[in-house]
């Protein structure tokens, strides 16, 4: 029930970055100038310290506690995403994209509805997708003071122990509080979120909904168009949106709490309001932190990502229909915006002007510490401790590369992934542990992806290479692996011969406890398992070490700082706000700041020509092209503060009605990982008047409007600031 702790420190390691779902190519803003500024470090403002000074300053908004929880429940947290309640029947607005790998599952035989959509003309037709659940963020609490009274002068392993125990009084605390509201336990996500690096910790309740249906989803060539060419790229012209419904037994949930749809939408320079669930950010980052970022982590990253998209999509040429049964078209779409987000971040990082941009923040911060001797002595300290940290992982590269990314899924070999989950679960068994403690492990086993069985292979080969590279074939438990064989040789060997190749055949010998320890896959695993551990413990070490270090300097900018900065994004809840307008784009043009349906048809006609091509409009559009007007709103740019997550967040008036959802950002807007900045850094969203009008003219689904245009308009065009 208790996800495990969120950090705001940096992510590296075995996994990849959270940044990577986010951003793309990169110019820094034009005229950048080397100073300090009020919002460097962002406005994804926490629903617990909410700027309400801030909002009264700059749009005279009074946030009071009643908009504040209109805000927290009329939000929802999908896998990845967010989204939001919009109609008091349980109906949810969120991004196509964000349901995209959840949308097969409803089909009947026969049905794509990727390819071709989905509407359900009546309640009763609404599909169940399984598995997929949503959450409503309902209580936090800070629980800094508790956590620290409970664990007073103890250290090292006494001082973890202590704190695990007052968690569990906490969680219990919680699960008292709501399970008779919600419906028991199970209803309950209890999360504890660490923010500023854990110098804060709030205690987080999530409602579960796990009866989720689709009511209506476009075709993906309408809600992705453009593809990975207009990826990242603004003017945009898309319908990325999906309606689900939450549902109670035989009812519709009822969502007492909603934003409604706007029929007038946003002008140029409204103030609008955005609030979901922003993965990461790195903006407390020190300037070394990003300098091993530049030259190791996130470069080998970049490697790790491009060298198996360049994989799938040699598989995809080749086998494009087994391309798209096995999903690796997705994977490789996903392979691909990765690796433009880690290019772009890369040569944003390496720009002269966000290099003395990041260097006049870090000198601004020294200089607010300065005055309090105690403070600036803790600072030095701490930034000391982080920079040696740097250099001590800078000599574990070699390792670093060799064993990225071992079980990041869309990207690993599924038969090398579950190798590794075999050993691990054999390695307990083989200490005595009893069979509960492995359940964990099996479940993970039993969840790891199948692709073509070529693909596999090639991944295969692709992380033998990177052993060669790294360790040379002289290194001898290498040697053992290749036995004179080429890492293709090799890796078509473990293939033909390894029974982790099948899902199905792991699982039942596995439940039959027949494993073979001379399986080729296994085998492999065994052999650089040793090193692989040294590795590890040196690298968690290193890591422990440095969050220490980092909570400790934002322990110092909370006393010197106080409400003027912002924590790092984490996953949780937070409120941003922008205006509506236009930027400075890298090519020196201002784009629009909102683009039309017409223009939409105008792009397909220009470069939708070739069969499969990304500006493909589906033949429905085109025979509703007259019906529809030209000039209504599509997309549109505002400058709130979003990243990773936010995908299918709300655009909210200081009315709480909703004028459109977030679906991407700019290629200029990849500095924002690092540093924000409003001049440049832009959402890009969907027009809620598009919604309403393509779900009339395109999908005839006027009983969906009809829901969504339930009720009041909470603001009235003439009486909007």
């Amino acid at each position: 029930m208790r996800r495990p702790l969120r950090s705001a420190a940096p992510a590296v390691g075995f996994g990849l970055p959270v940044s990577l779902a986010f951003a793309a190519l990169l110019s820094t803003a034009p005229g950048a100038s080397a100073q300090a500024e009020r919002f460097d470090r962002g406005r994804m403002w926490t629903l617990e310290t909410p700027p309400v000074a801030w909002l009264s300053e700059e749009y005279g908004l009074e946030a009071d506690e009643s908009w504040l929880q209109h805000t927290r429940l009329g939000a929802v947290r999908l896998p990845g995403c967010s989204g939001s309640f919009v109609s008091p029947d349980g109906l949810i607005l969120t991004n196509h994209h964000c349901v995209r790998d959840a949308i097969p599952g409803a089909a009947r035989d026969g049905e794509d509805l990727l390819a071709d959509g989905f509407r359900a003309p009546e309640r009763s037709a609404e599909r169940t997708l399984p598995g997929f659940v949503v959450e409503q963020f309902v209580w936090s609490e800070d629980v800094t003071a508790r956590l620290e009274e409970a664990a007073g002068d103890r250290e090292g392993e006494d001082r973890e122990e202590e704190l695990a125990k007052e968690r569990e009084r906490i969680e219990e605390e919680a699960v008292e509080r709501f399970d008779d509201q919600f419906g028991g336990e199970e209803a309950l996500e209890i999360e504890f979120v660490e923010l500023w690096s854990g110098a804060r910790t709030s205690l987080y309740v999530w409602r579960r909904l796990e009866d989720v249906r689709l009511v209506m989803a476009p075709e993906t060539s309408i809600g992705f168009f453009g593809g990975d060419e207009d990826n990242f790229e603004y003017p945009r012209w898309n319908l990325d949106i999906a309606f689900l419904r939450v549902w109670d037994g035989d009812d519709p949930y009822a969502s007492n709490t909603w934003f409604e749809m706007s029929e007038f939408g946003v002008r140029e320079g409204d103030a609008v309001f955005v609030v979901g669930n922003p993965g990461t950010t790195s903006r407390w980052s020190t300037l070394d932190q990003f300098a091993l970022r530049e030259d190791m982590t996130d470069a080998a990253v970049l490697d790790f990502v491009r060298k198996r998209a360049d994989a799938m999509e040699s598989f995809t040429m080749a086998w494009p229909e087994a391309a798209r049964t096995g999903n690796v078209s997705n994977d490789l779409f996903s392979a691909r915006n990765s690796e433009k987000s880690l290019a772009g971040m890369l040569a944003g990082l390496g720009e002269a002007g966000m290099r003395e941009r990041l260097e006049a923040r870090q000198a601004a911060f020294v200089k607010a510490a300065a005055p309090d001797s105690t403070a600036a002595a803790r600072l030095d300290a701490a930034l000391t401790r982080i920079a040696d940290l740097q250099d001590q992982r800078r000599t574990l590269e070699r390792e670093h590369r060799a064993f990225l990314g071992l079980t990041a899924t869309g990207f690993a070999s599924p038969t090398l992934h579950r190798a590794f989950i075999v050993w691990q679960i054999l390695n307990l068994r083989g200490q005595g542990a009893p069979v509960s403690f492995t359940a964990d492990l099996m479940a993970a086993l039993d969840s790891v992806r199948s692709v073509p069985r070529d693909l596999d292979e090639e991944l295969v080969a692709t992380r033998l290479e990177e052993f060669v590279a790294a360790f040379g074939e002289d290194e001898r438990w290498l040697g053992s692996i290749l036995r004179g064989r080429s890492p293709e040789g090799a890796a078509a060997r473990i293939m033909e011969a390894s029974l982790f190749a099948d899902s199905a055949a792991t699982s039942e010998s596995m439940a039959l406890g027949r494993i073979d320890g001379n399986d080729p896959a296994l085998r492999l695993v065994n052999l650089y398992i040793p090193t692989f551990r040294n590795f590890q413990s040196a690298w968690l070490g290193l890591e422990r070490q440095e969050e220490a270090a980092a909570r400790e300097m934002l322990s110092v900018a909370l006393d010197v700082l106080g409400d003027d900065v912002v924590p790092d994004a984490t996953g949780s809840p937070r409120l941003s706000d922008g205006r509506v307008r236009s930027y400075r784009a890298s090519d020196g043009t201002s784009p629009p700041w909102t683009t039309r349906l017409g223009g939409l048809f105008e792009r397909a006609e220009e470069l939708g020509g070739a069969p499969n091509s990304p500006w493909e409009l589906p033949e429905r559009w085109w025979s509703r092209r007259d019906a529809l007007d030209a000039e209504m709103p599509l997309n549109f740019v505002a400058s709130a503060d979003i990243a990773g997550g936010s995908s299918g967040s709300p655009v909210l008036t200081g009315g709480l009605e909703l004028v459109g959802v977030v679906f991407d950002s700019p290629a200029e807007s990849l500095p924002s990982d690092y540093l924000f900045d409003p001049s440049v850094h832009r959402t890009i969203a969907v027009d809620a008047r598009a919604i309403l009008h393509t779900l009339l003219v395109v999908y005839d689904m006027s009983s969906l409007v009809a829901e969504l245009r339930g009720g009041s308009i909470a603001i009235r065009d003439a009486d909007r600031p």
